[in-house]
């Protein structure tokens, strides 16, 4: 996990030496699997990546893909997934950047597709 250790808030926006952050240190440090997931279940993120790899590479593509998304939001997530190296950017457009989804993305895709449909195989049983 990135610690901007100018601010006081991490970059998924936990309070640094808040309870809910140094839990998630910890899990973190006790398997990576518990980082991966903090960083790719924040609202939106998957839902993005699955766009921008469906074809809609362009912010106001995503925006009437995802009407209910902010701006805001949506621009925080696309910097998220450059940052990670999970989409990059065309700027040659300058007007209207595209997005597309690097190799990296592509991976993470799969395995997320793969969780999909363990999910849809193994459905969660209530009162578990």
């Amino acid at each position: 996990m990135h610690v901007d250790t100018h601010s006081k808030v991490s970059a998924p926006g936990r309070k640094l030496g808040s309870a809910n952050f140094l839990n998630q240190q910890r899990l973190a440090q006790s398997c990576v699997a518990n980082d991966v997931l903090a960083r790719i279940s924040l609202r939106w993120k998957m839902s993005v990546l699955f766009s921008i790899e469906s074809g809609a590479g362009t912010f106001a593509a995503l925006k009437r893909t995802h009407p209910n998304l902010s701006d805001h939001i949506l621009a925080g997530r696309l910097r998220e997934l450059r940052r990670e190296g999970l989409i990059d950017k065309d700027e040659r457009a300058r007007r209207h950047p595209v997005y597309a989804t690097t190799e990296r993305g592509q991976s993470l895709l799969k395995i997320m597709a793969a969780l999909c449909a363990w999910g849809e195989r193994e459905p969660a049983t209530a009162g578990a």
